[in-house]
């Protein structure tokens, strides 16, 4: 049981570690790069617990200048289903699409 526990503790810390490597790892990559990501991301957001108080606003200008609009699988917000609809309504009624 000691063994046990040593050993599953042992693993945790490791993967705790290579984790804070990896993290480490892209921000001081990113900032000898001249940090490409991290302003793109930050001036690229836009975030709602709703996904009816989004107002695409920053996609109008891509969405106008693009003959094709593909939509995939979106990971990072709960309720992922609720957007498609909101933002398939945005296009028809915006765009005619």
């Amino acid at each position: 049981m000691k063994r046990t526990l040593r050993f599953l503790s042992k693993s945790w810390l490791t993967f705790l570690g290579l984790v804070i490597i990896m993290y480490i790892f892209f921000n001081v990559r990113e900032n000898v790069r001249g940090n490409n990501f991290i302003p793109y991301l930050q001036s690229n957001i836009e975030s709602s617990t709703n996904p009816e108080d989004l107002s695409f606003q920053m996609m109008r200008e891509d969405i106008q200048n693009s003959k094709l609009i593909l939509v995939g699988e979106i990971h990072g917000f709960q309720d992922a289903t609720k957007f498609d609809p909101v933002f398939f309504s945005f296009l028809r009624k915006e765009f005619k699409i």
